[in-house]
């Protein structure tokens, strides 16, 4: 059954279809027909498959060899000759009847239509051979046709040993593609071939090795993805060789969505030192069908659970206006592979909501390929942004991307924001209509998806962990938080000789509080931090940074640090990433990363000494809230304003800019 399947059959195994792509000695590399990278399967293995049933053959291409070849297997090109060839045939017989001559064909040859002179091969020699071939095959067309396809092999004077020698000598090219030469191949064949460590004979009957010319049509005749392989590495070659994968079928919007992230094509600075901080990170949930953007998130922090989850909340808020708003909840949500993707965090949030997970296949991007593009288009828009990185260095040529940025990083959230909602009303490609036209279709047919509160968002997506309660706190990496009525439960626990063991949840970005489930009942309560003044807007990048120096301060005071000495020492912490901040890019990296979980205001601490030491008195601390003055300037200021002209709005003027100062 194997014997049957040539390139470009179709085989099901185990289910799955897969296209035969090439056929070579020991294995065949086969591609699956729903889109992702092709593999290789071991001859021996699949015919054992075939054996079994559990591989067959779906389809196979038409004969194009011997007796059998039909006319579905040549070429327009190839049956135009063989048209005029017959035609040929048929009026030089016309002329001159059974008896032909040499002289008499080539002047009738010469005298010909002009239509005729298209053929390479116009000699009597030629002639003769198509008229003795055409009345052999009882004058059918196909005997005519051009056959260059089907020259025999010329390699049978050396083994199959000798094929398999050249396959693992031209994978050893791929570490220097520049001299993927016949040459050179050769020479690296003959020395492996006389190498002490090789028992296989590889050369001819008489000895010979393989000619230049030799090596040159097996490397013609090769597996195309060993070639590509060799010269731009594994990686590129098979992405390459990727065919574009199936269209999603789905009956309606909001079927299922797509999250993604992708690495912004832009550098920001800081608003306070002025320096580049790198570029930010972009996660978005996409729906596919009607090219809506349910969410996205910008931040500094690399992609990660916490990046995602934050994503998921603003998905299934509440908007404002519906109609305006993509949110809601879906059926299923499709992810890749990625860690911060498939993170139990994650997965718990969504069991939460009811919502599926779907993850693609390693190596399949087709599966997404929406929000891919997506990517793309606002690829597109930074690159009309001062400070960009362009996609490539090519594009970005002498383009000086670190001395025209200007752009912060609440800027670029409210420019994306923007450019979305004109996104959103623009036609897209084939449907010819806006997203918002096709999500206000959904709405009127289906009435809005189910969403929650902010307040309820913010409980449901967010990190869980469990622990035991002592004293009415949990603790997690070093911090606490309290509650009376946990306490209450812990009290009837103890009672009883029992542990209280609770899950309680936690958002990476705000430490200062967190939620917890009690046992037993589907109450959520309220823990406070037993450290306010050092959890306000405190995030646990912020908290590791700040563990970090605590180990040492811990052993040199020899006594746990108080609430106001963790806050001192968060100050600390600041205002050194500031001083560092002017030679060193990681401290501004890391400093950004502080700045953009909370708007961030230092408590007025009254201070008063008693002896040498610093005792607290009194402590007030801000509300933080999202609409800040900061805030409000930011999103007054019009990102636009920059793009039309960098050079007014270099790097050192933008905080004043930006803040009304100038």
């Amino acid at each position: 059954m194997l014997n049957e399947v040539v390139e470009g059959s179709r085989v099901e195994v185990f289910g799955d279809e897969y296209e035969v792509c090439h056929i070579d000695g020991r294995r065949l590399r086969l591609a699956a027909v729903a889109g992702g990278q092709s593999k290789y399967f071991d001859r021996v293995k699949l015919a054992a498959l075939f054996a079994a049933e559990t591989a067959r053959i779906i389809y196979k291409p038409p004969n194009n060899r011997g007796s059998e070849r039909s006319f579905l297997t040549f070429s327009d090109e190839q049956v135009r000759k063989a048209l005029w060839r017959r035609d040929c045939i048929v009026y030089i017989d016309k002329q001159l009847g059974p008896r032909w001559g040499k002289e008499k064909v080539e002047k009738l040859l010469q005298s010909c239509d002009l239509e005729w002179r298209d053929d390479a091969a116009r000699s009597y020699a030629s002639v003769m051979r198509w008229r003795k071939m055409y009345r052999e095959a009882d004058e059918s067309l196909t005997a005519l046709m051009s056959r260059e396809d089907e020259r025999g092999p010329r390699d049978k004077r050396f083994p199959p040993e000798a094929w398999e020698l050249f396959i693992e000598t031209l994978a050893a090219f791929a570490a220097n593609p520049r001299n993927l030469k016949a040459k050179t191949i050769r020479q690296a064949f003959i020395t492996k071939a006389l190498s002490p460590d090789f028992d296989d004979i590889v050369f001819s009957s008489d000895g010979k090795p393989p000619s230049p010319r030799t090596i040159n049509r097996w490397l013609n005749q090769s597996d195309l993805l060993v070639r590509l392989t060799a010269k731009c590495g594994a990686k590129k070659a098979k992405k390459l060789l990727r065919a574009a994968g199936r269209s999603t079928e789905l009956a309606e919007t909001f079927s299922f969505l797509q999250a993604d992230g992708n690495l912004m094509d832009i550098l920001i600075i800081d608003p306070d030192t002025g320096e580049v901080v790198g570029r930010a990170y972009l996660t978005v949930i996409f729906d596919p069908i009607s090219s809506c953007v349910v969410a996205f998130f910008i931040s500094c922090a690399p992609f990660s659970a916490c990046t995602i989850l934050a994503t998921l909340r603003q998905a299934i808020t509440s908007p404002e206006d519906p109609t305006t708003s993509p949110r809601g909840v879906p059926k299923t949500l499709v992810i890749d592979n990625g860690s911060d993707y498939i993170s139990n965090a994650l997965r718990l949030s969504c069991f939460k909501l009811g919502l599926e997970i779907r993850c693609l296949r390693t190596g399949d991007p087709n599966g997404k390929a929406e929000i891919e593009r997506f990517f793309r288009e606002v690829g597109e828009f930074l690159h009309d942004l001062p400070g960009t990185t362009w996609s490539n260095p090519q594009e970005r040529g002498d383009y000086e991307s670190e001395n025209l940025a200007c752009v912060t990083l609440d800027m670029l959230r409210t420019g994306v924001s923007r450019w979305i909602e004109i996104y959103h009303r623009d036609d897209r490609g084939e449907k010819r209509r806006t997203p918002l036209a096709l999500w206000n279709e959904f709405l009127r047919l289906n009435g809005e998806p189910t969403t929650y509160s902010a307040e309820e968002a913010d409980i449901l997506c967010r990190r869980q962990v469990s622990a035991t309660v002592v004293s009415g706190r949990v603790r997690n990496n070093f911090l606490f938080w309290k509650s009376h009525l946990l306490r209450e439960s812990e009290v009837l626990c103890r009672e009883q000789k029992k542990k209280l063991q609770v899950e309680f949840l936690i958002d990476d970005s705000d430490l200062s509080c967190v939620f917890a489930r009690m046992p037993g009942s589907t109450q959520i309560i309220k823990l406070d931090s037993t450290t306010p003044i050092y959890c306000t807007g405190l995030s646990s990048f912020e908290h590791d940074l700040i563990r970090e120096r605590k180990k040492e301060l811990i052993k040199k005071k020899d006594h746990a640090m108080s609430d106001f000495e963790l806050y001192v020492e968060r100050e600390r912490l600041r205002d050194e990433l500031i001083e560092e901040a002017k030679t060193n890019k990681r401290a501004v990296r890391r400093l950004a990363r502080i700045n953009e979980s909370k708007v961030y205001e230092r408590p007025t601490v009254r201070e008063e000494k008693t002896g040498d030491k610093l005792a607290a008195t009194r402590v007030e601390l801000p509300d933080i809230e999202a609409d800040s003055p900061v805030t409000e300037e930011l999103s007054a200021f019009k990102i636009q304003d920059i793009a039309d002209d960098a050079s007014l709005y270099k790097r050192v003027h933008v905080r004043n800019v930006v803040m009304g100062e100038s």
